[in-house]
């Protein structure tokens, strides 16, 4: 290959990892959610009856007039068929699966007080649904502990995390990445649902077998 050639082709190579930047498309898609969420969020509001404010986490109706879309974060899962060819060496970042929804926590004065969930429906983005007081309070107290309870678990330095709903046990966590290895935070109802009650970071490879044993009985 002659030398114009080679530059042309490392170019055109250069340009493909600038225009195709996972990370980047990421950060697209998260500032979009969030303002279809923001433009969303009154009219959800507006909805909530005086009687439920309590419900949807909220202590007064002035309050309504101060909550603002957070920043998102995307759903992800794990399929129960994707148990099938699994092995433990693995680990689990390669049973997560991406949803295609977003959380979007909703904020007053610093603390998140309710979900909502955005989805793709006819090529736009849509906000579908607004709930989740209990779990938007657990997420809000996670991130507020979060190196609290990294130091707990011996964990220092940054991380990074995926939220992950298993519909099929109906439970709730939070997968992190650190530098000291792979570590969940177990919500209530993950708690519930795996009979384990972990207040601290856990090992995966805890989780698995009972999330196994789960879909096992769920689906016999």
């Amino acid at each position: 290959m002659s030398k114009p050639k080679k530059i042309l082709l490392w170019i055109f190579v250069a340009l493909m990892f600038i225009n195709f930047d996972p990370l980047a498309a990421e950060d697209r898609i998260s500032d979009a959610v969030r303002q279809v969420s923001q433009k969303a969020l009154p009219d959800w509001l507006r909805d909530i009856p005086i009687e439920d404010l309590s419900h949807f986490g909220f202590n007064s109706q002035d309050e309504l007039l101060q909550a603002e879309a957070g920043i998102p974060f995307q759903i992800h899962t794990i399929h129960p068929n994707d148990f099938l060819n699994f092995y433990f060496t693995k680990g689990m970042a390669e049973l997560l699966r991406e949803t295609g929804m977003w959380y979007v926590p909703i904020m007053v004065n610093g603390e998140c007080r309710l979900l909502m969930t955005v989805a793709r429906l006819k090529e736009a983005w849509e906000a579908v649904e607004i709930s989740g007081a209990d779990l938007a309070s657990e997420i809000g107290d996670f991130f507020d502990n979060s190196k609290r309870l990294m130091n707990l678990a011996g964990i220092s330095g940054d991380y990074s995390f995926k939220f992950v709903r298993v519909f099929q046990a109906s439970s709730d966590f939070i997968y992190l990445e650190t530098t000291a290895g792979d570590h969940l935070k177990l919500f209530k109802s993950a708690q519930m649902a795996l009979d384990i009650p972990a207040e601290i970071l856990i090992n995966p490879q805890i989780i698995i077998p009972k999330l196994m044993s789960v879909f096992e009985r769920n689906f016999k």
